[in-house]
């Protein structure tokens, strides 16, 4: 059996569908994002599944960018408020769910997943929970140049500002 990763932006989700709910109910909000996901989840049959919350701390994004998401409207409280429910929601689907400070990016490239952070105890207990389960491998390699890139991004001078 093919090794089928399903990776999903939590907050990216569930803000979208909430925006588009047209009663802006955060219940009917909350129904619908479930819908997607089991939608998703039949369509895709995912060997593995997990859907990924952005943590409270700033990423290297924020650090390199001031203004990184500095227009985007904030949460509104009563969605803030129902994330808990959401993510027992996810949970009661079979979804794992996740947030770990000192990752800076989670990303699948086929049936790889990609975990980089500049905190290597923070990247070792994100994975911990991931470790035994079955048909999964995990393998400690050198940064990429994907990785490089990304750093120097973080670094370089910006000419737009």
């Amino acid at each position: 059996m093919a090794i089928v990763f399903l990776a999903v932006d939590a907050l990216n989700l569930i803000r979208r569908v909430y925006a588009g709910e047209p009663s802006g109910s955060v219940e009917s909000a909350l129904g619908a994002t479930v819908q997607s996901l089991r939608r998703a989840l039949k369509e895709l049959s995912p060997s593995h599944a997990v859907v990924v919350f952005d943590g409270e701390e700033p990423t290297w994004r924020h650090r390199r960018y001031p203004a990184y998401k500095a227009g985007r409207k904030p949460m509104p409280e009563e969605l803030r408020e129902a994330l808990p429910r959401y993510r027992e929601a996810f949970q009661a689907l079979g979804l794992s769910s996740a947030s770990k400070p000192g990752i800076d990016m989670v990303a699948p490239f086929g049936a790889s997943l990609h975990v980089s952070g500049r905190d290597e105890s923070a990247l070792e207990g994100a994975i911990a929970p991931y470790r035994e389960r079955p048909r999964l491998t995990w393998t400690r390699s050198q940064p990429s140049l994907e990785d490089v890139f990304i750093d120097l991004l973080a670094k370089a001078q910006d000419n737009f500002q």
